[in-house]
C-alpha cells in the first residue's frame, strides 16, 4: 500500500487495498489469520463465553483465527455465523476469511479517513 501512494481518490486507495490483498497467496492469508499475529484482539469488542468458545473449536478444525467484519453485529449473530462457518470445507473457509479480511481492512481505512 505503501508504494502504491499517494492516491488521488478515495476508490483508488479501496481499490488498491483489495488487490493486494487478494494477489497474497494462501499461505499469506494463513499467516495474517494466525493468533500469533493479532495485535488488537478486542478491536471488535468483547464477545460472550459461548462465542469465545465456539471459536475455540473453529480454530481448532481451521488451523486459524476465526475473521469477521463484527461491525454492526450482535454477539448472537457472531455466534451464528461461526457456527455455519464451522460446516465449510478448509478451502471455502480460508476464502471467506479473506473476505471478511478486507471488509475488516475497508472499514479500518474508512476510519483513518474520517480522521
Amino acid at each position: 500500500m505503501t508504494a502504491a501512494r499517494p492516491f488521488k481518490l478515495v476508490e483508488e486507495l479501496y481499490n488498491s487495498a483489495e488487490t493486494i490483498w487478494f494477489s497474497l497467496t494462501p499461505a499469506n492469508w494463513l499467516e495474517a489469520f494466525s493468533p500469533k499475529s493479532q495485535i488488537d484482539t478486542n478491536d471488535q469488542g468483547r464477545l460472550d463465553v459461548e462465542i469465545d468458545e465456539v471459536m475455540c473449536l473453529y480454530e481448532e478444525r481451521f488451523g486459524f483465527i476465526f475473521v469477521v467484519c463484527a461491525d454492526g453485529k450482535s454477539s448472537n449473530e457472531l455466534l451464528s455465523i461461526c457456527r455455519a462457518r464451522l460446516r465449510n470445507s478448509a478451502e471455502t473457509e480460508l476464502q471467506i476469511a479473506a473476505e471478511e479480511k478486507l471488509k475488516i481492512i475497508e472499514v479500518r481505512l474508512a476510519k483513518v479517513l474520517e480522521r
